[in-house]
Order: structure tokens, then sequence, then C-alpha cells
């Protein structure tokens, strides 16, 4: 009997998300990404692999995830680098194997950005954070 609310629920958030998206222009978005972006702990995806990533976005459409192996950002333990193009709302990344993933932005602001993923359908965010990680506040 709950699950149906739930169903219904999730789909109301989902589709108010998407009504407000859809009022950021491509520039507002594109203009808004660029920095460094953190998985904070309350993020569908966040693990303690990724508790360390901090993922860049540039002016140029490059994109750079890198994982460090502590919070003082000295040692990489992986880094990924990636080509990014926005066009109505969905981010696209282009990894150099030719992969790619697909993402609706949901909202952004300054210090963060909620996302929906059009490859496997989950909700997940990024704070805004400094070139080690730390949180913007």
């Amino acid at each position: 009997m709950l699950r149906p609310l739930f169903a219904a629920l999730f789909y109301f958030a989902f589709w108010a998300f998407a009504a407000h998206a859809a009022d950021l222009s491509d520039d507002t978005i594109r203009k808004s990404l660029i920095g460094q972006w953190i998985v904070p702990k309350d993020s569908s995806d966040y693990s303690d692999f990724n508790s360390h990533m901090v993922e860049t976005f540039r002016s140029d459409g490059t994109y750079t995830a890198a994982t460090f192996a502590t919070d003082d950002c000295q040692k990489i333990l992986q880094q990924i680098d990636a080509k990014w193009s926005l066009q109505n709302g969905v981010l696209t990344s282009v990894y150099p194997d030719g992969r790619g993933a697909r993402d609706q932005i949901l909202d952004i602001s300054d210090d963060k950005m909620t996302l929906h993923s059009l490859d496997d359908g989950t909700n997940y965010t990024r704070t805004r954070a400094d070139e080690c990680g730390k949180p913007i506040s």
C-alpha cells in the first residue's frame, strides 16, 4: 500500500526537478559547472573510494576526476580524463576509450549540483570544492 505512494512521490519529485532544470539555460549551467566538485556524504553514490575524489570541469570542455589516497591530495590513486559537452541540460562525458556517460542536470547553484543519470536512473549530488576536495563554504 505504501509502495504506490512512494512511487508517486518519487515521480513528482523527479518531474519537479526536471521542470526546474528546464528553466536553466545551457549557458547558465555551463558557467556554473566550471570548477571543482566533490561527492558529499549524503549523495546516493558516495563511497569510501570516491570520498577523496575531486571532479574538475574546465571551460575548454575537458574534465578530470582525480581520486586521492588521503585528504591531503598528495598521492593520486586514479585519474580519469574526459571531454564534456552540454545540450538541453544534458551533460555528456566521453572518455578516451570511447565510452560515455549522460546526466541530466536537475539543479545547479554556486555550491551544489543535483544530477540524474540517464544511464542507470540514479539521482546524485555534487558539492563545490577547492582543488583538494574541501567543500567551499
